[in-house]
């Protein structure tokens, strides 16, 4: 049984090289403070909580957004959430076009993770 955490690095660090570029390119563009891809974080993103259950990986943004990504095993299946806190208008102004692209990639992260598995 994978943690969470292994669960996180599976699907973010365990991703094609095109795909794990495309998405610390998206997340650089949203001014998000990442770290080194290696490391103990998970593709940059730092790790706040870790629990056989759940993880927590946070970051902020220089454009003034909370940034963080919720993984959670559940018995049959993985809860994947993305949690944001806006701290002005500017980055509620940049989120709002970014929100239905940012569904289908993490659809399509989470898809190709599956296909990895099966």
């Amino acid at each position: 049984d994978r943690t969470a955490e292994a669960w996180a690095r599976a699907v973010l660090e365990d991703a094609p090289e095109f795909l794990r570029r495309s998405l610390r390119s998206g997340w650089r563009s949203l001014g998000i403070r990442l770290g080194p891809v290696t490391g103990a974080g998970v593709l940059g993103w730092p790790v706040r909580r870790s629990d056989p259950d759940v993880v927590l990986l946070g970051a902020t943004s220089r454009l003034g957004m909370q940034g963080e990504l919720l993984i959670e095993r559940r018995p049959q299946h993985l809860l994947f959430a993305t949690l944001l806190q806006f701290d002005n208008p500017l980055a509620r102004a940049v989120w709002v076009p970014i929100a239905r692209p940012h569904v289908r990639v993490v659809r399509y992260v989470l898809e190709q993770a599956r296909a990895r598995w099966e």
